[in-house]
């Protein structure tokens, strides 16, 4: 039986790599970390990569997403395996 795991993360996906690029950059111009993943497969299959940032920065997220008008597939909370890389953002 599987344990339960919570969510750790907000993954955004994308229709294309320059959206995933240009919203990473603006995260990281106002001091979000975060980090370009490839994307989930169960999450969606448009664009292979896709941002991962720490689930508390959710709420600046959605702000920024809408503030700038991004073309984002889906926003999703979503429980990653932890890995060095990924306790950068975390």
């Amino acid at each position: 039986m599987k344990s339960q795991q919570q969510n750790n993360v907000v993954i955004v996906t994308f229709y294309s790599i320059s959206s995933c690029l240009m919203l990473n950059n603006k995260l990281k111009e106002i001091g979000i970390e975060s980090l370009i993943i490839p994307t989930p497969r169960d999450l969606s299959s448009s664009c292979g990569n896709s941002l991962a940032t720490s689930i508390k920065n959710r709420e600046a997220l959605e702000k920024l997403i809408d503030e700038f008008d991004y073309e984002v597939d889906r926003v999703e909370d979503y429980c990653l395996y932890e890995s060095e890389k990924l306790k950068e953002i975390l």
